[in-house]
C-alpha cells in the first residue's frame, strides 16, 4: 500500500460533512496530519485539490478553533509546495456554512468558490487574479465589482443567487451554465440566456412560471430571440418536471441532443410520447434522454412506448448506476432521401453564411435568412459534418466536388449552387 501512495502525484478531496450526523471532523482539516502523512507516503504528490464544507458555524459568530485550524495551513510546508488555500462563511436560507478549499494559482484549473470573504490574510496575501480560474460559482454579489478583471478565461458559470449579472461581468464566453437558485424564474432565465450565446450546457434545479404560462413566454419577443440564436444542446433539470414544461422546454432549445430530467410516473408516458412523436421540428435532433429516477415500471413503459413508435429504428434502453437512458437516433428531415428539407426550402441564403457553418461551426451576423433561421443552420452543418467525418474517401471528395467553386463559390455573397445541381450531388452521395 506505501508503495502505491507514492506513486501519487494528484490527491483531489471534497467532503461535506451535516453537524449532529457526520463523526468529529476536524482531523480533515489538521494540517499537521496532512503534512506528515503528505511527507511520508506522498513524496511525489504535485497537487493537493481539497475543499471541506460544514454546516456547523454561523457567520455572526467567531469560531477560534475553526480558524485556528485553518491557519495552520499557511505554515512553510504548504508555501514551499505552493499549496495556497482559502476560508469563508456562508449564509443560506436552510443553514450556515464554513467553507476551506484549496487556491493553487499555477496548477488548479477547476473551479473556484467564490463568496463574501471573511477577513482572513490569505485573501490579500495570495491575490485571486493569479488563479487561471475556469468555473465561477457565485453565492453573493457583495464583492463582485471589484472582482471583474479577475475572471477573464472562466467558460463556466454556477449561479446561487438572482441578479444582473451582465452589468458585473461579460458573459460572452460562457460555455456552461447552470442555476442553483431556488426562486429563480424561467423568465429570468431568458433574460440572462441573450448575453450568453456561447452556451452549450444548462443546469437548472427546476423551471419555474409563477404567473406566466409557456404560451405567454412563447410570445415574448426576447423569447423568440433567444430561441434563434442559443447554441444549446445539453439541458438538464433537477425536479420533477411536466409535459407543459417539456413542450416550452424544446420550444426554446430546439437544437438540444441530450436531455437529462426527473419526473413521475404518470408524466412518463404522456411526456416520452411528445418527446418521441414524429415530425417535431423541436425535438429533431434529440438523441439522449436521460430520467433520473430508478423505478421498473419506468422503464416498462418506455419501453412499451418505443415499441409502438415504429418510425424509432434504432434505440437503445438502459439502467445504469440507478438512472433510465434511452439513446436513439434523430435523422435529419430529407426530400427524396437525399437533400436535407431546409437546403430545399431556402435555396437564396448566402454562401459566404455557408462556408462559416462548416469551417467554424458558428453562425455569423450578415446571415439573412427570411425563414426560421436556425432550421437552416442546423441542418447545413449536419449535412456538411456527416459526410466530412465519414471514414471513406469517395464520400469526402463528393462533398469536396459539391463545394467546388464552380457550382458554389465561398467567401461570396451568391446564392447557393441551382437546385438540380446540388440534387444530383446529393445523388452521388446516397448511392455511395
Amino acid at each position: 500500500m506505501n508503495n502505491c501512495f507514492r506513486q501519487i502525484q494528484v490527491l483531489s478531496i471534497a467532503t461535506y460533512f451535516l453537524y449532529g450526523i457526520s463523526p468529529n471532523t476536524d482531523e480533515y482539516i489538521d494540517a499537521d496530519r496532512w503534512e506528515r502523512l503528505i511527507s511520508t507516503h506522498m513524496l511525489n504528490l504535485r497537487i493537493f485539490d481539497f475543499q471541506y464544507t460544514s454546516d456547523r458555524f454561523d457567520p455572526d459568530y467567531k469560531h477560534p478553533e475553526f480558524e485556528t485550524l485553518v491557519n495552520k495551513f499557511n505554515s512553510q510546508f504548504w508555501i514551499e509546495h505552493q499549496w495556497f488555500f482559502n476560508w469563508h462563511y456562508h449564509q443560506t436560507i436552510l443553514s450556515n456554512y464554513a467553507n476551506f478549499y484549496s487556491r493553487n494559482p499555477y496548477r488548479r484549473k477547476d473551479y473556484v468558490l467564490y463568496d463574501q470573504l471573511s477577513e482572513n490574510k490569505w485573501s490579500t496575501r495570495f491575490g485571486m487574479n493569479k488563479d487561471p480560474i475556469d468555473h465561477i460559482c457565485i453565492h453573493t454579489t457583495d464583492i463582485m465589482k471589484q472582482s471583474i478583471d479577475k475572471f477573464a478565461n472562466a467558460t463556466k458559470l454556477t449561479l446561487y443567487v438572482d441578479f444582473d449579472l451582465n452589468r458585473i461581468f461579460p458573459l460572452k464566453k460562457m460555455t456552461r451554465l447552470s442555476i442553483k437558485c431556488c426562486r429563480f424564474s424561467f423568465e429570468k432565465l431568458i433574460q440572462l440566456l441573450q448575453y450568453t450565446s456561447n452556451v452549450h450546457t444548462l443546469k437548472l434545479d427546476s423551471i419555474l412560471l409563477y404567473r406566466n404560462t409557456p404560451n405567454s413566454i412563447q410570445q415574448n419577443p426576447l423569447t423568440r430571440l433567444v430561441s434563434e440564436i442559443n447554441m444549446i444542446t445539453k439541458v438538464t433539470i433537477n425536479k420533477e418536471i411536466t409535459l407543459e414544461k417539456i413542450q416550452l422546454l424544446t420550444a426554446i432549445f430546439p437544437r438540444m441532443e441530450n436531455l437529462t430530467i426527473n419526473l413521475f410516473g404518470k408524466d412518463l408516458e404522456p411526456i416520452g410520447h411528445f418527446l418521441l412523436s414524429k415530425p417535431n421540428n423541436n425535438t429533431r435532433y434529440l438523441s439522449s434522454l436521460c430520467i433520473t429516477k430508478q423505478r421498473h415500471d419506468l422503464m416498462i413503459t418506455l419501453k412499451i412506448l418505443l415499441e409502438s413508435k415504429r418510425h424509432l429504428r434504432d434505440y437503445i434502453l438502459k439502467l445504469i448506476d440507478r438512472k433510465l437512458y434511452l439513446w436513439c437516433e434523430a435523422p435529419t428531415p430529407t426530400v427524396n432521401r437525399y437533400l436535407p428539407q431546409s437546403l430545399i426550402d431556402y435555396p437564396q441564403e448566402t454562401t459566404r453564411a455557408a462556408s462559416d457553418i462548416v469551417l467554424t461551426g458558428t453562425r455569423v451576423p450578415y446571415l439573412q435568412c427570411s425563414h426560421h433561421p436556425h432550421q437552416i443552420l442546423t441542418d447545413f452543418r449536419s449535412f456538411y459534418y456527416d459526410t466530412a467525418l465519414s471514414s471513406t474517401i469517395p464520400q469526402f471528395m463528393t462533398l469536396l466536388e459539391f463545394a467546388d467553386p464552380c457550382k458554389i463559390l465561398f467567401d461570396s455573397d451568391i446564392p447557393y449552387a441551382p437546385l438540380p445541381v446540388v440534387i444530383d450531388v446529393a445523388k452521388k452521395l446516397d448511392s455511395l
